[in-house]
């Protein structure tokens, strides 16, 4: 996996894809078939001839989203999207068609700089920092530059329905984890567990390569007890598992025989399939914990060590796709009677009815940077300018109306008052340059609808992912 420069704006930096759609994937040097990784950047643009591929991008983040924030493997529309995206269920997202192969969404996130959560309460966090020297999961977590994680999703013909059925969990370059489940949902597991990732790593200085101290009292850090524990409370499920194979083997790939120096079969609780349920801990099968061993090295160090780099990494990625606006290749002209929606829908950016709105809401900052791109002879010179006019409404038979009319104001009758309580409105007007002619945006025609919501979003939505589809 090639590193990128992480997003400030937004921690994703890949997008992994196998048997999506037309994207079939990239066979390794062995031949095996592996997912196709599309880097992203802050700004990353998309060419291509006609059914290349550049949609499938687009609606692989879509459909993730409706995976992390829905748990919906099989939709038709979308929330990002609404009507204006239907992706037509599993059947017409898996390649060719194919319900007997696999499909592989993932994603890379960088730059978390420790934005990962440990799921822990305030109790066990002050136990864990206690035992731990002070030290914190967030401490170790800010460590970390990449965690990638990639869902495998197949049909089953026993729920008649798809399901993730295995979830890996790479953490800089280094396989940490697999989950997986069976076909009818009934058996889900942790398969591989890399005990000795250098995230957990036990040993005294950088320089060394041994996994474990002669001296505990000098590992005053989170993912050494952590480490620790883990190991301890692992190793006692193999007799075979021992110190020394740890320190002498090397970690092999998830698909080679059953190893002697990683964790495997360890239940899971309280799943649907292999991906965890968001914003909760991983829920272990009470079977996995070793009773001889003392609490520290029990459930809330194991927990905190596991969860936060399962569980995090998938919040992350749905709090990122949460604000992702997606702008449709064909916005539509406003109406000639606008008026604020109290109530958007994200999908509503797919018409580009969204940027409208949040034109109509804008306190006038808005309005003057998107003017500055749209007016300014030296950048997209349209020859309009927006004017962002509030207003209210006299209606007839008011009685201010009436008492204007008749030209009889009574003494008693406070104008400014009457006039405070009719509500303020908004509407948006295009100023001609030069003349200074005002105009509806509904009667400029279609170019001006089209342009102005991809302004909009670049300006006004700079803490999340916007995706833009051009015809």
């Amino acid at each position: 996996m090639n590193r990128t420069h992480p997003n400030p704006q937004s921690p994703l930096t890949a997008l992994r894809l196998m048997n999506f759609k037309g994207i079939r994937g990239v066979e390794d040097e062995d031949g095996v078939l592996q997912p196709l990784q599309i880097e992203l950047r802050p700004i990353t643009l998309l060419f291509g001839p006609n059914s290349a591929g550049k949609s499938s991008i687009l609606q692989a983040l879509a459909y993730l989203h409706e995976i992390l924030e829905r748990s919906n493997l099989d939709p038709d529309r979308t929330l990002v999207g609404g009507e204006y995206m239907d992706l037509g269920g599993f059947r017409n997202l898996i390649h060719q068609h194919d319900l007997s192969q696999p499909m592989k969404l993932g994603f890379v996130l960088e730059g978390l700089e420790g934005d990962l959560p440990s799921y822990l309460n305030s109790e066990e966090l002050d136990n864990i920092e206690l035992h731990a020297n002070g030290a914190s999961p967030e401490d170790r977590y800010a460590e970390i530059e990449s965690i990638c994680v990639d869902l495998t999703i197949e049909w089953s013909d026993l729920i008649s329905a798809p399901l993730v059925s295995q979830l890996d969990v790479y953490i800089d370059d280094v396989h940490f984890m697999a989950i997986k489940s069976t076909e009818d949902r009934r058996d889900i597991r942790i398969a591989y567990l890399d005990l000795t990732h250098p995230l957990y790593a036990t040993y005294k200085g950088e320089e060394s390569e041994e996994f474990y101290a002669d001296d505990f009292d000098v590992l005053d850090t989170f993912g050494a007890f952590a480490g620790d524990a883990l190991r301890d409370n692992f190793l006692k499920r193999d007799p075979e598992l021992t110190l020394e194979s740890l320190m002498s083997e090397k970690v092999p790939e998830p698909n080679s025989p059953k190893p002697k120096y990683v964790a495997f079969d360890i239940p899971l609780r309280d799943q649907k399939d292999a991906l965890p349920r968001r914003g909760e801990r991983l829920n272990f099968d009470y079977e996995v914990w070793n009773e001889s061993l003392e609490w520290s090295r029990q459930p809330t160090f194991v927990t905190s060590a596991i969860s936060g780099l399962v569980v995090g990494p998938i919040d992350r990625m749905a709090m990122t796709l949460d604000r992702m606006l997606y702008v449709g290749p064909i916005r539509e002209v406003p109406d000639r009677n606008l008026v604020i929606t109290r109530s958007p829908a994200t999908g509503s950016w797919a018409r580009g009815a969204g940027a409208w709105n949040t034109l109509l809401a804008d306190d006038g900052s808005l309005t003057k940077s998107v003017n500055h791109w749209i007016a300014d002879p030296k950048r997209l010179n349209t020859g309009y300018r927006l004017q962002l006019q509030r207003f209210r409404e006299l209606p007839i038979g008011h009685p201010l109306t009436t008492a204007i009319e008749s030209e009889d104001i009574l003494d008693e009758l406070d104008p400014a008052e009457l006039l405070h309580d009719l509500p303020v409105k908004s509407r948006i007007v295009l100023t001609e340059e030069p003349g200074g002619l005002e105009v509806h945006p509904h009667d400029v025609g279609v170019g001006i609808s089209q342009l102005l919501p991809v302004v909009v979003a670049a300006l006004n939505h700079r803490r999340g992912i916007v995706a833009i589809e051009q015809p």
